[in-house]
C-alpha cells in the first residue's frame, strides 16, 4: 500500500510538471481551433458553432478550456482526451509526454 501512495504522488507531480510545459493554446492551434489569444472567444470544435463560444483562460493551475455553449471544459489532459479519443488519464499523459519530447 505504501508503494501505491508513492507512485500516485510521483505520477501527480510529473503530471503537474508536464502541464506547465505544454500549452493548451498551442495544442489546440495545431488542431485547427481558431485560438488567437487567452480569454478571446473562438469557435468550439466540439459542437456546430456559428458564434464564438469557447475560450482559454490561463490560471495559476495552468490553461483551462471552457465552451459556454456546449459545456465542454477542462485542462490540457481533459481536452487531449476528447480530441485524441483517449479516455484514460495515463494514455493522455503518455500522449502529451511524447508530444513534448518530440518538440524539444
Amino acid at each position: 500500500m505504501r508503494g501505491d501512495i508513492r507512485y500516485f504522488i510521483l505520477s501527480h507531480m510529473k503530471a503537474i510538471e508536464l502541464k506547465e510545459k505544454v500549452s493548451l493554446k498551442d495544442y489546440l492551434y495545431t488542431h485547427n481551433f481558431s485560438v488567437k489569444e487567452y480569454k478571446k472567444p473562438f469557435l468550439c470544435k466540439f459542437h456546430e458553432d456559428h458564434n464564438p463560444s469557447a475560450a482559454i483562460y490561463n490560471t495559476n493551475k495552468g490553461d483551462f478550456y471552457i465552451c459556454f455553449a456546449c459545456g465542454v471544459k477542462g485542462d490540457i489532459f481533459d481536452i487531449v482526451g476528447l480530441v485524441e479519443n483517449l479516455p484514460r488519464f495515463k494514455d493522455q499523459y503518455k500522449f502529451l509526454k511524447e508530444m513534448y519530447e518530440n518538440r524539444t
